[in-house]
């Protein structure tokens, strides 16, 4: 993961500025259109990707609010109604990461539940095993990116 974040010479007030834009856009434009939810969920990887080094520059609910952000944005529904661009995919990865090392996943997946609502959506839980699959191994590698944790008492909304 850190291969696709790296932090190398990061400026993390330039980071934290870029996420502010990219959270304001986010707030400022709908699910549906795809282009700026993709531009926001890259702009707030920007602070997110600290997260995976020993930087944590959001607070609580900041974190909370941005990961499930870019969750939301990173599955948009893209205009040809099936494709997830790579860099989408990129970053609910980070998301995905991020969510694992501070413990919010389902409880399912051993995680606090506190973001456990993406796990219970079918369509985000699916977009979140395709995003995992890397090399074209089989879908459904939540379990094994969280641990091994089964998943199995995950009630679909």
């Amino acid at each position: 993961m850190q291969s696709e974040w790296p932090i190398n010479d990061a400026d993390l007030a330039a980071d934290l500025e870029t996420w502010r834009l990219g959270r304001a856009e986010y707030d400022d434009h709908r699910e549906d259109e795809y282009g700026f939810m993709l531009e926001s969920a890259n702009r707030m990887c920007a602070a997110l990707r600290h997260h995976l080094y020993q930087d944590a520059p959001l607070g609580d609910q900041d974190l909370r609010n941005t990961l499930l952000a870019v969750i939301v944005a990173s599955f948009s529904t893209p205009p040809d109604r099936r494709t997830i661009r790579p860099d989408a995919a990129r970053c609910a990865r980070l998301a995905l990461a991020v969510m694992r090392k501070y413990g919010l996943q389902h409880t399912s997946f051993g995680g606090s539940g506190t973001l456990g609502v993406v796990f219970t959506d079918k369509g985000y839980y699916m977009l979140m095993s395709d995003v995992i699959s890397l090399d074209d191994k089989e879908p459904g590698a939540l379990r094994e990116f969280f641990g091994g944790f089964h998943g199995s008492d995950i009630v679909f909304g």
